[in-house]
């Protein structure tokens, strides 16, 4: 609607709420982790989890999701796209887990 991209309002409300600029910097370049200056590894990271995110289903539906991961951000974190496959049963079994939990907070 606004043509503006979720990373540049993730930007200023994490800035407006006084997050450190390493999170900051980590919510800004999440598509783009090698522009990161200031938390590289934590950027990588975080698009790493977004790409793993989208892979299993759980991206936000009508928002941008990655084209792909970027080779420079799984050699940063020392992991291969492959060995993140490993992960994924391992994070379903954490996010059904903590979905009972809120369940029972209701």
């Amino acid at each position: 609607l606004f043509q503006i991209h979720h990373a540049t309002i993730g930007k200023a409300v994490f800035q407006a709420w006084n997050f450190p600029p390493s999170i900051v910097d980590a919510v800004q370049f999440h598509h783009n982790p090698s522009a990161s200056t200031k938390a590289p590894q934590l950027t990588a990271l975080v698009h790493v989890a977004d790409v793993i995110a989208y892979q299993m289903g759980y991206g936000a539906p009508g928002a941008f999701p990655p084209k792909g991961c970027d080779p420079d951000a799984l050699k940063l974190l020392g992991v291969t796209m492959t060995e993140t496959l490993e992960y994924r049963d391992k994070i379903k079994a954490e996010l059904e887990h903590s979905m009972g939990i809120l369940k029972l907070l209701e």
